[in-house]
């Protein structure tokens, strides 16, 4: 859905209507993806121009990414289009492991895999960096780069989420089949 600014007749995909239709948690991931775009989260005054530039990179396009978005190397510029998604449900979910009293290295400590490819299917994994101890992968998935595309901003959101849950709900169900240290079964 895009919408039109009437003065400049310019065309944006992602508007501070749509924003504004978040609930404050669609919000909080909406932010960690353009922090991690941006270097900085949205602030109160995002405009349709601002919140358009910063989630460009999503927009369907109909190439893997749209061509204002390449940099030197178009691998890394497809790996930079997952990562805003997946490494911000890996941040999220990391936020609601802590909130539960699990600890960051000592019970957890993820890490995002991407296998870009412009041609074929981009992989994504999420797995413990520590895998001698935790030899766990708690999320993986593909698309081709053509495809991962956003709508809207609810669509970014949901997917960042959804993703949070199932890292979330892998690393519980991992954890609670772990056994003890120095305990019997």
């Amino acid at each position: 859905m895009q919408q039109t600014n009437g003065d400049a007749g310019e065309t944006y995909q992602y508007t501070r209507t749509q924003f504004e239709l978040l609930s404050q948690e669609e919000r909080s991931a909406i932010d960690r993806v353009a922090e991690y775009l941006t270097g900085e989260k949205l602030d109160d005054a995002s405009n349709d121009e601002v919140l358009s530039s910063t989630f460009n990179i999503l927009r369907p396009y109909g190439v893997c990414v749209p061509e204002d978005e390449v940099g030197d190397d178009l691998l890394l510029s497809v790996r930079r289009k997952f990562a805003c998604i997946y490494y911000s449900a890996e941040q999220l979910a990391e936020d609601v492991l802590k909130r539960k009293g699990f600890h960051d290295l000592h019970d957890f400590a993820f890490c995002h895999l991407i296998d870009s490819s412009y041609e074929d299917a981009t992989h994504v994994a999420v797995i413990d960096y520590r895998e001698d101890e935790r030899p766990f992968c708690y999320f993986h998935v593909y698309y081709k780069a053509w495809h991962f595309c956003f709508e809207t901003l609810k669509e970014i959101a949901e997917e960042v989420l959804k993703v949070r849950d199932e890292i979330v709900s892998t690393f519980l169900r991992v954890s609670a089949k772990k056994p003890k240290k120095g305990g019997t079964e």
